[in-house]
C-alpha cells in the first residue's frame, strides 16, 4: 500500500455504519451482540462514576470486552504498537516535515469524509456517545497508516485503517495482542 491508495481507500468510505457486523478473522476479534456493548458501557460509566450498574448477561462477546484495553483516540496517545519507532525511523530519513504535511493533509480528508456521519445506536448507547471517540480513533489510526507507508514498515494501523473504511471500528486490544472490533 502506498499514500495514494491510502487516499483512495478513505474516499467515500461508509464509516461506522457497519458496526456490529465485522466477521472475525487472524488477529482481530469480532464483536456482534449490541447487548454486550451496552452492558460493556454500563460498566465502564458506574466504575468511572463510582455507581452501580445492573447485572449483566454473560456472553462470550462481554468477556471480551472486560478484558480489552481501549486503542487510541486522542492525538497526544502513545502508539501501543511502534511506541516512538516509526517517528524515529522517519526522522533519520529525514522526513519529518513531510509526514506532518501527509497526516495533515489525512486528517483533513478524512474529518470531510465524516461530515455527514449518520447516528448509530451502538455508538449512543444510554446517555454515553462514543461517535467523537470513534471519529477520533479513526484519525489515529490514519496518522499512524501514514507513518507506516512513509516508514514501509505497513502493518497493524494500515490493517486499522481497511477495518475503518470497512464501516467497523478497530475499538480495542486484547492482552493477547488480538484487536476487538465492533
Amino acid at each position: 500500500m502506498n499514500l495514494y491508495d491510502l487516499e483512495s481507500l478513505i474516499a467515500g468510505a461508509p464509516w461506522f455504519n457497519r458496526l456490529g457486523c465485522f466477521v472475525a478473522h487472524d488477529g482481530f476479534i469480532a464483536i456482534t451482540e449490541q447487548e454486550a456493548w451496552r452492558d460493556h458501557t454500563a460498566a465502564c460509566v458506574a466504575a468511572e462514576f463510582g455507581t452501580s450498574a445492573p447485572t449483566p448477561q454473560p456472553s462470550n462477546d462481554l468477556h471480551v470486552l472486560m478484558q480489552m484495553d481501549w486503542l487510541p483516540s486522542s492525538q497526544s496517545d502513545v502508539d501501543p504498537f511502534h511506541h516512538d519507532e516509526l517517528h524515529a525511523q522517519i526522522a533519520a530519513q529525514g522526513d519529518t516535515d513531510v509526514l506532518r504535511r501527509n497526516r495533515s493533509r489525512f486528517s483533513r480528508l478524512l474529518t470531510i469524509g465524516m461530515r455527514d456521519l449518520k447516528p448509530s445506536d451502538w455508538l449512543h448507547v444510554g446517555p454515553t456517545d462514543y461517535t467523537e471517540a470513534a471519529r477520533q480513533a479513526s484519525i489515529f489510526a490514519l496518522r499512524m497508516a501514514v507513518a507506516e507507508i512513509m516508514a514501509q514498515r505497513q502493518g497493524i494501523w494500515c490493517d486499522c485503517v481497511g477495518i475503518y473504511v470497512g464501516g467497523n471500528w478497530p475499538c480495542g486490544r486484547l492482552p493477547t495482542g488480538q484487536i476487538v472490533v465492533l
